[in-house]
């Protein structure tokens, strides 16, 4: 999720959807198939010595974000993730779920397979998470968090913005000091896919900035105090307008790909790009392939970004948003507060 400005090898992460089944239907979710055809264990080894050979070849640390749909129920779910354990002089791997099957025993199978980190989301207070992800979810959530970090498991919290929620990420950042998760993090809604119904919810420019400072005061609150070790990270598209790093730019295609559970290889979940298929081609051959490589290119300015000084860096902003709205990834971000 950082920009890395460093000399040091960097990381190709593979986001892998090893399903798209799902006990939830959240309202913002981009999956509109909770039924594809997805890949068994055999397929898996076949993805991993895949991405290995790609890793060897560009010289770079892996990591892999394993999720789906809710990845816990692919019956081939601790199998892999004995696989990754295994493969650790390779990549490290993190779990993104939404916590429901995280219970005493998962939590202890878990911590002997030693993931990086557990990801789970909290959308808000408890009215407004549970009229996104369910009745009664939001208590799920913090019984998972809580099996966790009894197991020692580092937590992070994702928090997806949008009209309805965004003012509501203070009570999200309270929560996360109370249970103890080690970091916080948000980006905007991208309303495609199963969230195309939620358009009219897209944060606007002026909202989109609004939002970005109530999570730089959440951040720099002294109530906090020195004992709560929560991060709470601003380093997405367009946050940089309120903080001070580096403008983050888009790795999709670059430092960051997507497997779906059908092969269908992706720059990032939330650009769905085909870029190809591993039943017909290699890992590698997608990566070098026409869509990965335009991705990577340097395309001409965005109207609207024509004389600003950021775009060098910034690049303009969420590709994914831009996509989802104009159809063009390397539209102008509209979200963007400069007018």
């Amino acid at each position: 999720m950082n920009c890395d400005f460093s000399t040091k090898r960097r990381t190709l992460t593979l986001q892998w959807h090893i399903t798209s089944r799902c006990n939830l239907r959240c309202a913002h979710c981009y999956q509109d198939s909770y039924h594809r055809p997805e890949f068994g264990f055999t397929e898996f080894l076949s993805v991993i010595d895949q991405y290995k050979q790609l890793l060897i070849k560009l010289n770079r640390k892996g990591h892999i974000n394993v999720t789906g749909g809710e990845p816990f129920l692919h019956e081939d779910f601790f199998d892999l993730l004995k696989v990754f354990n295994e493969n650790k002089d390779y990549f490290s791997f993190g779990i993104l779920t939404n916590g429901t099957f995280i219970d005493k025993a998962n939590a202890k199978r878990l911590k002997l397979l030693n993931p990086s980190f557990v990801q789970v989301s909290i959308e808000g207070d408890e009215k407004t998470h549970n009229s996104i992800r369910g009745e009664g979810n939001l208590r799920k959530v913090i019984e998972a968090i809580k099996h966790l970090k009894h197991n020692g498991i580092k937590t992070l919290v994702s928090f997806t913005a949008h009209k309805e929620n965004y003012k509501s990420f203070p009570a999200v950042a309270a929560l996360c000091k109370k249970t103890g998760v080690f970091k916080l993090w948000t980006d905007r809604m991208v309303p495609f896919g199963g969230a195309e119904k939620m358009h009219e919810s897209l944060l606007n420019p002026k909202e989109t900035l609004e939002f970005f400072k109530i999570v730089k005061n959440c951040r720099e609150q002294k109530k906090w105090g020195r004992k709560n070790k929560t991060i709470i990270e601003l380093n997405r598209a367009l946050q940089f307008f309120v903080n001070d790093n580096y403008p983050y730019s888009c790795k999709a295609g670059e430092s960051l790909i997507c497997l779906l559970e059908d092969g269908t290889v992706l720059p990032c979940r939330r650009l769905p790009i085909e870029a190809g298929n591993l039943k017909e081609q290699s890992l590698d051959q997608i990566y070098f392939g026409d869509v990965m490589n335009g991705l990577r290119s340097n395309a001409p300015r965005p109207e609207g970004c024509s004389k600003c000084s950021y775009f060098i860096l910034c690049k303009g902003g969420a590709r994914c948003i831009s996509y989802a709205v104009t159809g063009n990834p390397f539209a102008r971000d509209p979200g963007c507060p400069i007018l």
